[in-house]
């Protein structure tokens, strides 16, 4: 059966809005054409999709695996027709990419500087996020590749090593805990500790190992970035746990760290897609690179390691 795309972007908006009217408002359409359309479309389908009443509209069991399905076949019509008009400006393939803070931090910059001056052509969208958000991201088909902590479930993503962080205990010099050598974690919960917003997997991690301690974290402040983290510290409010990426290079007079003596502060990170074979062709080769196979990835990973 054949949909008209116009036809599913505005059943997509009653749907989501609740009302034929809205629908017909946000296309600049009359309400009367909306319905005929949604009409005509059930009519074809067999089956109705909506449910109408005096106070709006909503999917009848089709019509939610419609819409299921009418959202995925919007999104890449989209980002069909965005990455085809990018070849009139010179850009010969888009990449949608997110990482967790850790990736982003440590570890990107230089191996995706490496990979876009071997290849100009190509667009990179990146955005930082937590990794739960990220792997539901890459599994509902919003991103081609991930970068998140193994801590996180990937469902059924088809996942690759990236690198491993090695987290730190992060203090104000002078601390009880500032002894010249790697802290322990059962150490830390007698002192206040700034932690990460909630959902990040660093933060969910810290909590965990309380929790298998029987113990209660003592977290005073929790903030959304490294920067933010580093800052609470600084200012004596606590200790924290970072990458030593995020925190070597900021230690000064009001900040010094110590490595974490527990196992578990060696993390893993991984890399993951929905379907290696099934991604294009770009996006295949910025997978070789972030995982140490293609042109480049060496050098920039040797960079990023000194």
């Amino acid at each position: 059966m054949r949909f008209n795309l116009t036809t599913l972007r505005l059943f997509v908006t009653a749907v989501q809005d609740g009302s034929i009217m809205a629908a017909a408002s946000r296309h600049n359409t009359a309400p009367s054409a909306v319905s005929r359309r949604l009409s005509d479309m059930e009519h074809h389908l067999g089956a109705p999709v909506l449910y109408r009443s005096r106070g709006g509209v909503r999917p009848t069991p089709a019509g939610e695996a419609l819409y299921r399905h009418a959202l995925n076949l919007l999104r890449l019509s989209d980002r069909m027709e965005a990455e085809l008009s990018e070849f009139g400006a010179g850009v010969r393939g888009h990449v949608r990419v997110a990482a967790n803070t850790s990736c982003v931090t440590q570890f990107l910059p230089e191996e995706l500087a490496a990979f876009l001056k071997d290849n100009p052509e190509i667009r990179i969208d990146l955005t930082e996020g937590i990794s739960s958000a990220i792997v539901q991201d890459v599994a509902d088909g919003h991103l081609d590749i991930g970068l998140f902590s193994e801590a996180v479930d990937p469902g059924g993503l088809e996942t690759f090593p990236y690198r491993t962080d090695h987290l730190m205990v992060v203090m104000p010099p002078g601390h009880d805990l500032d002894r010249g050598q790697p802290v322990a974690f059962d150490e830390v919960l007698d002192y206040p500790v700034i932690g990460l917003q909630t959902g990040s997997s660093l933060y969910d991690r810290v909590q965990a190992a309380a929790r298998d301690l029987g113990a209660v974290l003592d977290c005073r402040l929790q903030v959304a970035s490294f920067d933010g983290l580093r800052g609470m510290v600084e200012s004596g409010l606590g200790v924290g746990f970072l990458p030593e990426g995020a925190v070597t290079p900021f230690l000064n007079d009001r900040l010094t760290a110590h490595p974490l003596s527990d196992a578990w502060g060696h993390r893993r990170l991984l890399l993951g897609v929905r379907e290696a074979a099934a991604l294009p062709a770009v996006a295949q080769k910025l997978l070789m690179h972030l995982t140490g196979t293609g042109p480049g990835a060496a050098a920039a990973q040797a960079a990023a390691a000194d």
